[in-house]
């Protein structure tokens, strides 16, 4: 049951743990109620805004994220995977799989050798999570929702070949392993 829970990216830390708490001392350790799920994860996001453990510590998370970025750090630079690995284990950074993914998105990646300045990320750590993330962030996004701003017919698509389209896929796969590596993606979404 754990491992379902930690698999999906829209689940933080924190509300796994609320959620297998509650499970177990309800049903038993091995025993779901999807039938009620949704109340129960309802709860439990209660229960964690409730009692103030979901805020971020934005004071100190430049520092944390530097100093666990150097101690894995080759020539002031470390991999993606290291930085998501640090934001993951960060403990008073309570953000979904979804949004570290969104913020690791962010990260200026060098093109030639895969590697971020993690130094640069961090300094703007704060802001991104301020911006993104915070309850007004959110409230803002949700009037906008709400206001009918992300209509289907207000967004301008752009129209590509699936031949072309695929075919610069393929050409932005350097090692032809047949997936995109983040870096590789990144260079791809720059060509289109």
């Amino acid at each position: 049951m754990e491992q379902a829970f930690i698999g999906t990216s829209w689940l933080s830390p924190k509300e796994i743990n609320i959620l297998l708490r509650d499970y177990a001392m309800k049903y038993g350790y091995e025993q779901i109620n999807y039938t009620n799920f949704e109340n129960d994860l309802y709860d439990a996001r209660f229960e964690l805004a409730a009692s103030r453990i979901m805020d971020t510590d934005l004071e100190t998370i430049e520092d944390t994220v530097i100093l666990e970025c150097e101690k894995v750090a080759v020539n002031g630079k470390c991999s993606l995977g290291q930085l998501k690995t640090i934001l993951r284990n960060h403990k008073s950074l309570c953000l979904t799989p979804f949004q570290l993914a969104l913020l690791c998105g962010l990260a200026a990646i060098d093109k030639a050798t895969g590697m971020l300045d993690f130094y640069a990320f961090a300094a703007n750590i704060s802001h991104w999570i301020t911006e993104m993330f915070s309850i007004d962030a959110l409230r803002r996004k949700a009037q906008l929702l709400q206001l009918g701003y992300f209509k289907v017919s207000n967004i301008n698509m752009p129209k590509y070949n699936e031949v072309t389209l695929f075919a610069k896929l393929r050409n932005c796969d350097r090692d032809s392993n047949g997936f995109l590596e983040w870096n590789e993606y990144q260079a791809c979404l720059v060509q289109i």
